[in-house]
């Protein structure tokens, strides 16, 4: 029964008392406007529903960031048809990037804009291992800094291998 169509009652003893249906004034409101009011079970299934989305949202960005974080190496290295007999190795020496899915880049300069176009690209949180040779001269310590804070930069870290 809709409170519009309800007559009011006759006068009785308590005077001033209201002759209208006994509810709740929010559904009053919601009567007269015509709208249905919603059922609690729809409103907890609903935000059920968006609870487990926002959940199952969260779980796949976490672990989408958790398997983009790879293992790179740059390995110091020497091209065997070069190294000299007798004298120095410098002008052998190559530094060899590896990637996790077996990519090979292959640097003359340790540190150099070609190598620094392809480190940008390593994901947030990737580790860069520098894997040094004992048979040729380490970089100098000024590249090897320059190389560190790039990747800081990056959000990479770098860490240098001890060599044999």
């Amino acid at each position: 029964m809709r409170w519009m169509n309800v007559q009011p009652r006759a006068a009785s003893n308590t005077a001033g008392a209201s002759r209208l249906p006994s509810t709740r004034p929010v559904r009053r409101v919601a009567e007269l406007l015509g709208c249905r009011p919603i059922a609690q079970n729809a409103m907890k299934k609903t935000i059920f529903t968006l609870s487990c989305l926002s959940l199952v949202l969260v779980c796949l960005t976490v672990g989408a960031g958790k398997d983009s974080a790879k293992d790179y190496h740059l390995v110091q290295s020497q091209i065997a048809d070069e190294v000299p007999t007798h004298g120095p190795v410098d002008s052998a020496t190559v530094y060899v990037l590896v990637c996790p899915d077996k990519r090979l880049y292959v640097f003359r300069a340790f540190h150099s804009k070609p190598m620094e176009e392809i480190i940008k690209h390593f994901p947030s949180g990737s580790v860069l291992h520098y894997d040094g040779n004992a048979l040729a001269a380490r970089p100098p310590q000024a590249q090897m800094e320059a190389l560190m804070a790039f990747c800081k930069s990056k959000s990479i870290t770098f860490i240098t291998s001890p060599t044999n």
